[in-house]
């Protein structure tokens, strides 16, 4: 998203709906849609919000990647095991214990 400058918006149907400032650039808009291999439909954004968007999400991506691998998202005041059961729709699903 950085290097395409785009915050994509929202599904349309098959097409992916992104946010950039330039709908001009046909030439990224094209390789957009190869590389995400989905039809873009493009709606005009103020850059300074796309950057203000792009920069907060890198931000987020990199505290994301310092958690230790080992680290649980479970809170450590649950200390119910959960376990997996199979329902009738044969769908795993999870029950705590």
């Amino acid at each position: 998203m950085l290097r395409y400058g785009f915050v994509p918006y929202r599904r349309d149907g098959k097409s992916l709906v992104i946010v950039v400032s330039d709908p001009t650039d046909l030439p990224m808009i094209d390789e957009l849609s190869v590389v995400l291999g989905t039809p873009i439909k493009v709606t005009v954004g103020a850059p300074s919000a796309i950057q203000a968007i792009l920069k907060k999400s890198e931000s987020s991506q990199r505290v994301s990647r310092r958690r230790p691998k080992d680290s649980s998202c479970r809170s450590s005041r649950r200390t119910r095991a959960a376990r997996t059961t199979h329902g009738r729709s044969g769908s795993p699903a999870t029950s705590v214990r």
